[in-house]
């Protein structure tokens, strides 16, 4: 299945992704295609085909979005939808590049939620909005930790 999610619907030729520039990364542009994730597609889409009652007793489970307020104890797979809700892969993305090359002022919602989330938390309590956030703004943190530490 992974295989097959490869090869045709991460295949640089594919219909649709005519506006990636594969010739730069033969793996596409992340954040807007990126092929390694067809390893996550094939894997949800063996189990659904493997264990229909999987699929219908946990309707949308395995690929919860990151704009949820629900438990994160109700996911099985969180996924950072291409939306502008709470927790943004597009905004985030857009921040970390500035972060990175001095664009712009950082004194913003998105700094305050690198400092708020740069330590480590009771995670246990967190709908899937706040996990994805924490998890994605506490990773730059440490990053940023021990860059400034060198």
């Amino acid at each position: 299945t992974t295989r097959y999610v490869w090869l045709n619907e991460f295949n640089p030729k594919a219909q649709g992704l005519e506006t990636i520039n594969f010739t730069k990364n033969i793996e596409g542009e992340w954040i807007r295609w990126w092929r390694p994730v067809s390893l996550l597609y094939g894997g949800e889409i063996a189990i659904n085909h493997m264990l229909p009652q999987i699929s219908d007793q946990n309707q949308g489970r395995f690929d919860d979005s990151s704009c949820s307020t629900e438990s994160i104890w109700k996911a099985y797979h969180i996924h950072c939808w291409h939306s502008p809700c709470h927790f943004s892969k597009f905004e985030f993305d857009n921040f970390i590049n500035n972060l990175l090359h001095g664009t712009k002022d950082l004194s913003n919602k998105l700094s305050k939620e690198l400092v708020r989330n740069s330590y480590e938390k009771d995670t246990r309590n967190m709908t899937m909005q706040q996990f994805s956030s924490y998890i994605a703004y506490n990773a730059i943190g440490k990053y940023l930790g021990r860059y400034f530490q060198n």
